[in-house]
């Protein structure tokens, strides 16, 4: 009787054990790709920035030029 109720303990402990590690790998999985996301859109952002900043510069740039011409 007690071999019993220990594998069946065990059984249930490896079960829990199993969940929780299914679990957290499903977390973790959809933190990295929550973090990919993230990283993307800093990304496109900054370079959106980039290219704003550098539109800007063309314009005063032209604007100079054609005020002293």
């Amino acid at each position: 009787m007690e071999a019993t109720s220990t594998s069946t303990r065990t059984n249930s402990n490896n079960t829990a054990f199993s969940l929780i590690s299914r679990g957290w790998k499903e977390v973790r999985d959809s933190a990295d790709a929550d973090l990919q996301l993230m990283r993307a859109r800093a990304n496109s952002f900054k370079n959106l920035a980039n290219s704003f900043d550098r539109e800007i510069e063309n314009f005063f740039n032209s604007a100079s030029i054609a005020s002293f011409s």
